[in-house]
């Protein structure tokens, strides 16, 4: 369909430095945050993005099939074709070597924020992370700092960048949504949880 090729095209678009995905924004909260986070004041997660860049290749392989369901060949490879370039850039440029995880994200000014968070769901969700790595994703985010009987915290309890009197006074809350991500993420590993 045209409306899907024209977002599909959009996302390509907005690739830049590295084969990823990118968002510009320089600002903070509601203007400097590109995910789901966007109400931390003082705060900024732009550029590259995990999660962002998780999506946009879930959203190209999906515009893929949709293609190859409606029989418009020449569509469905070039998208199928553009998300797989799509992941590799991920798993080439995002994953943080000294352990195993993908960065939060590489921001505008090049910096690689290497902070442990609940977005490490997004790559295992959208199958953008391979089964070893998928499977150490899980397993540090089932660690008892993430887990209140709410829920899944969004960072660790114990996260150093975290508290209620620095960094950016956030104590890792309990977000519902979140749980979900994770416990949809872990279904391939832990099937009970999920259910």
């Amino acid at each position: 369909p045209c409306a899907q090729r024209k977002a599909a095209n959009y996302i390509l678009s907005q690739r830049y430095d590295l084969g990823l995905v990118w968002c510009t924004a320089n600002g903070t909260a509601d203007w400097g945050i590109a995910g789901w986070r966007n109400v931390i004041k003082g705060y900024r997660l732009s550029g590259a993005t995990t999660e962002l860049n998780s999506e946009c290749y879930a959203a190209l392989a999906a515009v893929g099939h949709m293609a190859r369901v409606l029989k418009k060949h020449a569509d469905s490879q070039y998208f199928e074709g553009e998300a797989a370039t799509l992941r590799e850039a991920i798993n080439e440029h995002l994953i943080n070597p000294e352990t195993g995880l993908y960065y939060l994200n590489i921001d505008n000014d090049g910096v690689k924020r290497t902070d442990v968070t609940c977005d490490l769901v997004f790559p295992v969700m959208f199958g953008v992370a391979d089964h070893e790595c998928a499977a150490r994703i899980i397993s540090r985010l089932s660690v008892e700092p993430f887990w209140t009987e709410a829920g899944i915290r969004t960072v660790a309890r114990d996260d150093i960048n975290y508290g209620p009197t620095h960094g950016y006074g956030l104590l890792g809350g309990v977000w519902v949504g979140v749980t979900f991500w994770f416990a949809f993420a872990a279904a391939n590993f832990n099937p009970t949880f999920m259910a």
